[in-house]
């Protein structure tokens, strides 16, 4: 099913199929979502490229090409897409250093799926405040 007018448009990137599943699923909960998956950085960006997207959620650690190069790529783009990085490594030295990239939120994995919620929910409050702001 594509996305509807008022659905959000949220693009999971994680090389790991059973994390973008589990993801799928807990998204699904929210109701009104449409949802997109890559399994690496290049493959997002050609998903970014075809629409408007309200929320990335990813992972740091891909191949081809990793979360760090895809944000990094997202913002010399222009884009500035509400991001919420799922990171296995729990280093958040590392996570701070993508701050510069637009990163909304970060979140350790394994995560509690209600945290996980709440922090998708939260962004797409933010993202409907600034677009009915402007």
């Amino acid at each position: 099913m594509g996305p509807t007018k008022a659905s959000k448009h949220i693009l999971i990137v994680d090389d790991e199929s059973a994390i973008r599943d589990l993801l799928l699923i807990v998204i699904n909960l929210l109701g009104d979502c449409h949802v997109s998956q890559a399994c690496h950085g290049e493959e997002a960006l050609l998903i970014v490229k075809k629409g408007p997207v309200d929320l990335i959620i990813t992972d740091l650690a891909m191949p081809k090409m990793n979360g760090f190069e895809f944000l990094r790529r997202l913002k010399n783009l222009g884009h500035s897409i509400p991001t919420l990085v799922l990171t296995g490594n729990g280093d958040h030295r590392v996570t701070g250093m993508i701050t510069n990239f637009g990163v909304s939120e970060f979140l350790d994995k394994p995560w509690n799926n209600d945290e996980l919620l709440k922090i998708i929910k939260r962004i797409l409050l933010q993202k409907n405040k600034q677009v009915a702001a402007s």
